[in-house]
C-alpha cells in the first residue's frame, strides 16, 4: 500500500516481508519526508521486530538548484528493495531540485552506517547535472564507542541530457 501527501509525494509504504522462508511474515512501514523544495530528506523504516529503526537521510546544497539530475538509488535498496519498483512505475521520484551532497543509511540488521558523499559535481548553465564523483564508506560501530571506517569505494559518473523536442 502507498500513501501520498497533499503535494502528491509518496509519504508512506506498507508491505509484508519475510527474511527467511521459515521466519514469520512482518509488516514493514516506511515513512518519507521532504523539504520545502520537494527534495526527499528522510526515509524511516519502522519495523515492529527491530529495536532500532532503519533510516536514510539526504543532504543538499540549497545554493545550487538543478533542473535535471539523476543520482543512484543503490543505498535505497538496502533500506527498501521495493522502492526500485515504485520508482520505475512512476510512483516515487528521486530527482532532486538541488545538488545532493550526501546520503547515509543506518541499518540495524547489519550494524553500521553506509555514507555516500558526492563531490566534483558539474552542472551546465541550464541546470543539468552533467558529472559527479561519489565515495561510499561503510562505518562499523565497535565496543567502546569507536568505529571502523572501511576504505571508500569511488565512482565517477557522466550523464547526458537530450531534448525531447
Amino acid at each position: 500500500d502507498q500513501d501520498y501527501d497533499s503535494k502528491g509525494k509518496l509519504s508512506r509504504t506498507i508491505h509484508k516481508e519475510r527474511h527467511l522462508s521459515t521466519s514469520p511474515e512482518i509488516i514493514v512501514d516506511n515513512r518519507y519526508e521532504y523539504d520545502w523544495y520537494g527534495n526527499i530528506i528522510k526515509v524511516k523504516r519502522v519495523q515492529p521486530l527491530s529495536t532500532v529503526d532503519a533510516s536514510m537521510t539526504f543532504t543538499y546544497d540549497y545554493t545550487k538548484p538543478l533542473i535535471n539530475a539523476n543520482y543512484p538509488i543503490g543505498n535505497f535498496s538496502l533500506l527498501d528493495p521495493e522502492i526500485s519498483v515504485l520508482r520505475y512505475m512512476g510512483f516515487f521520484k528521486l530527482n532532486p531540485h538541488h545538488l545532493k551532497l550526501k546520503d547515509s543509511v543506518v541499518l540495524p540488521v547489519y550494524p553500521g552506517t553506509v555514507v555516500t558523499n558526492y563531490y566534483d559535481q558539474k552542472v551546465n548553465s541550464a541546470g543539468n547535472l552533467l558529472e559527479y564523483k561519489m565515495a561510499t564508506n561503510f562505518i562499523t560501530p565497535q565496543k567502546g564507542g569507536n568505529a571502523i571506517t572501511n576504505p571508500p569505494v569511488y565512482i565517477k559518473r557522466k550523464l547526458s541530457w537530450k531534448s525531447r523536442w
